[in-house]
């Protein structure tokens, strides 16, 4: 697959007020939010977040290789359907990501051997 930065494999978002997971329906391998009440961060304040990447069939030949993106917008301006499209924003000021050490941050993808 020849990536020229329009076709992700896969797409995920959220908004850090909405993290409440929704025990019952998640799994280890996809989270299921609650979206039920919104639960605003405090500055300074560390969470965690469990994304859910959107199910693809993409499929990777050997020798490719996967590129996370993770930024405070939309990966593709506008580009898309206008149903994915984030034209409001509430963000404001500095956003962190945590990893390593106490942080437990990973990507975890299936892997489905032909």
């Amino acid at each position: 697959m020849v990536d020229d930065g329009r076709r992700p494999g896969g797409a995920g978002w959220l908004r850090a007020s909405h993290r409440e997971l929704d025990e019952q329906h998640s799994t280890p391998w996809q989270p299921r939010l609650r979206h039920e009440r919104r639960i605003p961060l405090r500055p300074g304040e560390r969470v965690p977040l469990e994304i859910e990447l959107w199910p693809s069939s993409t499929l990777f030949e050997a020798g490719e290789s996967v590129r996370l993106v993770v930024q405070g917008q939309d990966l593709h301006q506008y580009d898309v359907a206008a149903t994915q499209a984030h034209k409001q924003s509430v963000n404001r000021g500095r956003h962190r990501i945590h990893t390593g050490g106490t942080a437990d941050s990973h990507l975890l993808l299936p892997v489905i051997q032909n």
